[in-house]
């Protein structure tokens, strides 16, 4: 079932002066809490520890943003009843919004204590993408982190061609395959450290088949090889790969639609492939060290 879409429009703010200002805003995040209503602001100062609790010991502060809008004078200690009134209602909004039982656990520890999820894309071990597809979501990509894996391209070349054919996550964090200057480039972005690997591509062209294969070697480690037309091109170290989380971008074939997800096309758009893209197949290793390849459930 869907779940009822929440929020509403700020675009009157960006055309219009005199738009009236947001009567409620509620926010909740990690363990942190606060309500906005009508130039009042309570929230909470809980501890930055994963899984520390203790929401009972929670510190609640309150400012009159009307008249204090860089929140210097806490005046929760001369005006209780309002700070009750809004403590109130946060709890209110977050029965609203199913933001309870409250959690403060962060993203690592959420996924090692998720449960597999039968019905999601990411229990797959294989993954084919044809050319068109959409752009796929974050939670929905292959999930390659700390194992081995393949990526399988099956395009027809043409002197000149270039651009992105797959590509995953943006400038902080993710991976790309693509054709630049007559090589085939697979490029790995790790907290913005590129790890590159390039092979030449043959002088004829016309149907290839172009492959990226990672292995892992230990743990969030391995190497990194291209493959054209089955024959092994290039290779890189990879001393360190992303453990939990790459990027929140999601995936693109035959482009890629987010931010680059390096910087070797910064500044050429999505980058689109030229020549003609069948399909690209994403095969997961056997070899996961992480708590699996599915999707977490909360």
């Amino acid at each position: 079932m869907q779940s009822p879409i929440e929020g509403e429009s700020f675009a009157a703010t960006l055309t219009d002066p005199d738009a009236p200002a947001k009567h409620t805003q509620f926010y909740a995040m990690l363990g942190q809490r606060a309500v906005y209503e009508d130039g009042w602001l309570a929230c909470t100062v809980h501890p930055p520890l994963s899984g520390w609790g203790k929401f009972e010991l929670d510190v609640w502060e309150l400012y009159h943003l009307a008249v204090d809008v860089a929140e210097n004078h806490d005046v929760a200690q001369d005006k209780p009843e309002k700070l009750k009134e809004l403590i109130d209602l946060w709890w209110q909004e977050a029965e609203k919004y199913d933001v309870l039982p409250l959690d403060d656990r962060g993203f690592a520890e959420r996924r090692a204590a998720s449960k597999s999820r039968k019905d999601g894309p990411r229990t797959r071990m294989q993954h084919t993408y044809f050319s068109g597809v959409g752009h796929v979501a974050g939670g929905a990509v292959p999930f390659t982190l700390d194992r081995s894996y393949s990526i399988d391209a099956h395009v027809t070349l043409s002197p000149g061609d270039e651009g992105v054919i797959v590509a995953c996550g943006g400038v902080c964090g993710g991976y790309a395959l693509y054709v630049l200057d007559g090589k085939l480039v697979h490029d790995y972005n790790y907290y913005q450290r590129i790890y590159r690997v390039e092979a030449a591509l043959p002088a004829t062209r016309g149907p290839a088949t172009l492959r990226y294969a990672f292995e892992k070697t230990g743990k969030l480690r391995g190497v990194g090889r291209l493959f054209v037309n089955g024959e092994r091109a290039g290779e890189v170290e990879m001393p360190a790969t992303y453990p939990y989380f790459m990027d929140w971008e999601g995936l693109d074939v035959g482009r890629d639609a987010r931010s680059p997800a390096t910087p070797a096309y910064a500044g050429r758009g999505e980058f689109p492939f030229s020549g003609k893209l069948d399909r690209v197949v994403i095969t997961l290793g056997e070899d996961a060290g992480g708590p699996g390849d599915h999707e977490p459930v909360d």
